[in-house]
């Protein structure tokens, strides 16, 4: 059996900027975590972009309304007419992302988040069903997007 030996400079020197940067990955994964999170807002911002309360994958649909109950609670506030999940604007504010060199990870720190994304039961009693309304994913455009970034690091771009 022959082998080829390539001993290309350029080659070469690919390689090892290739390497180097699989060694540290956390500048794509801060960027992938910006996508994220502005898609984040854009689904918060138009009252849901989801494809089922079970997935991270995007879509059409759009969250339940409020409740007539809670409509009304929020007038008595001032904070209605308004949209869902932005009453206060903190959940849309404490939405962030945690980086490492090889993961990204977008969530937020806030009590009411989980049972703002999954629904279930609340309130005094946990007598008050919330419907889920998923604000934690990605468009199909984002997750291109994130893959042209790794891609566009890989390179060099």
């Amino acid at each position: 059996m022959s082998d080829l030996i390539v001993n290309d400079k350029e080659m070469k020197a690919l390689f090892a900027r290739l390497q180097k940067k699989l060694g540290d990955m956390s500048p794509v994964m801060e960027e992938i975590g910006d996508i994220g999170i502005s898609s984040i807002e854009k689904n918060i911002e138009a009252g849901g972009r989801y494809s089922s309360p079970e997935s991270w994958r995007g879509g059409g649909k759009k969250w339940k309304p409020l409740a007539p109950a809670t409509i009304k609670a929020r007038s008595k506030r001032g904070t209605w007419p308004g949209k869902i999940l932005q009453e206060s604007g903190e959940l849309m504010a404490s939405i962030s992302k945690a980086v490492t060199n090889d993961s990204v990870r977008i969530g937020s720190n806030k009590v009411q988040a989980a049972i703002m994304q999954f629904g279930g039961k609340a309130g005094r009693g946990r007598k008050v069903t919330i419907p889920a309304r998923p604000y934690l994913v990605f468009q199909p455009e984002d997750i291109e997007e994130m893959k042209h970034a790794v891609e566009d690091y890989l390179v060099g771009k």
